[in-house]
Order: C-alpha cells, then structure tokens, then sequence
C-alpha cells in the first residue's frame, strides 16, 4: 500500500476475477473415508521478486479430504534451492506432528506413519541422512527437527513428480491446465454439483 504500482492493481483484479468465478466451489468431505494422514509440501524458491525470500506451502489430506493447509513467505533467504525446501519440509513436519497429536486427542487412531512429499530430491536425501555435511551447517537447527523426525519413526518422507506436488497450487503461479489439475486432487469441486443432495 505504501507503493502501489500497476503489476499489483493487475495481480489483485487477477485474485479477484478468480474469487467471483470460483464463489460456488467448497472443499468435498466424503463419508467412510479411512483416516490415513498424508502431506505434500513445496516452496518457491527466492519466488518474492522484492526481497527474493520462498513462500512454503503444504497440504494435509485425511483419505482423500484436505485436512490442512498453509502458505507462508521464509523468515529468512535461502541460499539453495535444496535449503529453501528443507525449510518448508521443517515446516510442513511440525504441522504433521500437530496433527497427529490432535487426532489422538480426539481418540482417533492414525494408522501407520505420516507419509510427507516433496518434489527435490536433494532435500529429501537431506532430511533421510543422519551425518550433517558442511555445506548444510549454514541451515538454522530449528530446521533440523524434521531429520530428528524421520530418525525416530513418527515421519517418513518420498518423492512426487512435480505434476502430482499439490503443494505446488499453494507456492507458484501456474498454467489454467496444472492449476485446475491440482485443484480437482484437492477435491475442489462446485457446489452446483451436489443441489439437493446437501
């Protein structure tokens, strides 16, 4: 607001012509869907063209329902690509451990490990590789929490294709064709779709 320039009048028209053609569209939460807790996360790296900070983003699904989602600009600049998704993957493990810890309070079960992906596969040998390596040293400790994770069994991490990363629709523009793709995995769907059903 204290410098607004053109490229943001047409991003927020952009944002907004989305929200008025999308208005009828609602998360689908299906019945009987067994609760297995998984997660995908991805960031854009040095995305913000002012600072050059990565936004992190993931996305949890209980069966095939989003359970959890978020978006959020890097504290700090990474100087790698491998740096910047380690961060979100520490950030995306916290939020995993959250809500395991939610769904037993509620007497719920989560059956096995929480499965987290991610498309790089630098940070994902990063986070399964017990021994530090002195270009990773630069890496804020807090970031290493989900290595400790992984070691102690509560996580377990795996590599997606970028195409099937639906953290991607949280971190990047994209194309209508991968954008509407992602959306439809999230189970996205228009509310026209369910009158007199709801």
């Amino acid at each position: 607001m204290a410098e607004p320039r053109k490229p943001y009048l047409m991003a927020a028209r952009s944002i907004l012509k989305y929200v008025k053609l999308t208005s009828d569209m609602g998360l689908l939460y299906r019945r009987g869907m067994g609760f297995e807790l998984h997660g995908y996360m991805d960031v854009d790296y040095g995305g913000d063209s002012d600072d050059r900070k990565s936004t992190s983003g993931y996305v949890f699904l209980a069966g095939t329902s989003v359970m959890s989602w978020c978006s959020k600009k890097q504290d700090s600049v990474s100087v790698s690509i491998t740096e910047a998704k380690y961060k979100a993957s520490a950030l995306a493990a916290q939020e995993a451990i959250w809500l395991r810890r939610l769904v037993e309070d509620i007497h719920m079960k989560v059956r096995g490990l929480t499965l987290l992906c991610g498309d790089n596969k630098s940070a994902l040998k990063l986070v399964n590789n017990p021994v530090c390596h002195a270009i990773t040293k630069h890496i804020e400790i807090e970031h290493h929490f989900i290595r400790e994770k992984v070691l102690e069994g509560s996580l377990m991490v795996k590599h997606v294709q970028s195409a099937d990363n639906v953290a991607d629709i949280l971190t990047k523009p994209l194309a209508k064709g991968p954008f509407t793709q992602l959306r439809s995995l999230l189970e996205l769907v228009s509310t026209s779709h369910f009158k007199g059903e709801c």
